[in-house]
């Protein structure tokens, strides 16, 4: 699969020229963990370790998740901590199908986007959960034809609505193809956990489809 830059790529991709081949994502996908594994892990243990401390904090204030509003502020404060470097470790995972090494420390230069991120989470999870109270397949729907709005926020510099209309646009050209990698992606997290230490292997597996499909 060649390596065609984002810019050319949403282009051609809009232009109904996308070659979004399954088996051909999971191979490079699974080639391209080398390298990358290690510094994806640690950065999702740190992600792990925030987000025990932000419930544990508000835990120790007080604030009961039973509650809706408090639930809606630890939730929001989750988000506000989590996504960006969410989308620090996405950057990585395209620099690294660029051929550039991983350095942990470059995956928290996201947080200066604090606020579109939190403001496209918001706007996003509340489209997808419209969809999902209408019926479940609009909200699956909108779950898949949304999944690229954040790196083209962070990565291509795109507004907030842009990037959740040029989302919806580019998997509206291959949304068979992502919905299944999204499918199998998730399948690959949850037999991670369920194995207990199949983690190891899968979280990595699933960013560098991630990152691929996005390319």
């Amino acid at each position: 699969m060649d390596i065609q830059e984002p810019e050319n790529q949403i282009q051609a991709t809009l232009a109904g020229q996308a070659d979004l081949d399954i088996s051909e994502v999971l191979k490079e996908a699974w080639q391209r963990c080398e390298g990358a594994r290690v510094p994806l892990l640690l950065l999702f243990g740190i992600l792990f370790l925030i987000t025990i401390c932000i419930n544990l904090l508000f835990s120790a204030i007080g604030l009961d998740e039973e509650q809706i509003f408090s639930s809606l502020v630890i939730q929001l404060a989750n988000t506000a901590v989590v996504n960006p470097l969410i989308a620090g470790v996405l950057l990585l995972a395209f620099g690294h199908l660029k051929g550039r090494a991983i350095d942990i420390k470059d995956a928290f230069n996201v947080y200066p986007m604090l606020v579109p991120i939190l403001l496209l989470s918001v706007l996003q999870s509340l489209i997808t959960g419209i969809g999902f109270l209408l019926l479940i397949l609009p909200g699956i729907y909108l779950s898949v034809a949304l999944s690229l709005s954040l790196p083209l926020l962070v990565e291509k510099n795109f507004g907030i609505v842009d990037a959740l209309k040029t989302s919806l646009s580019l998997v509206n050209k291959e949304f068979l193809s992502v919905f299944v990698l999204a499918f199998l992606s998730a399948l690959l997290i949850v037999i991670g956990f369920v194995t207990l230490v199949g983690w190891i292997i899968t979280l990595p597996y699933v960013v560098m489809i991630y990152a691929i499909t996005y390319r």
